[in-house]
């Protein structure tokens, strides 16, 4: 990774996001996202690197991926970096950041 971040988008309307890790399960709304991360809205305390299964609602389908706790972000929720993902919810993804208004640097 060259340091750059990611361009974050943030969802007009809510977006629904559910993690499953050990000793972990929550669900919560999507506050932005990048091809690289999320951050969703929730109470749930989770430690650090904390690995798990992701999913986010892209309305008749549901993008699944392996995603990392990377940090909690005080009075908001939880910050996720994506780790793996299949190429088709790699494409879920970017269509469902398109929609959001994200641009493309590629």
């Amino acid at each position: 990774m060259t340091g750059k971040r990611a361009e974050r988008v943030k969802p007009a309307r809510q977006i629904t996001a559910g993690f499953l890790g050990p000793g972990v399960r929550f669900t919560g709304d999507v506050v932005d996202l990048s091809e690289t991360g999320v951050l969703v809205r929730c109470s749930q305390e989770i430690r650090p690197n904390t690995i798990g299964r992701l999913g986010i609602d892209v309305g008749s389908d549901v993008l699944r991926t392996v995603a990392v706790a990377r940090r909690e972000v005080p009075g908001i929720g939880v910050a996720f970096e994506i780790s793996h993902m299949s190429p088709r919810n790699r494409d879920l993804l970017h269509r469902l950041l398109f929609r959001l208004g994200w641009r493309a640097a590629w």
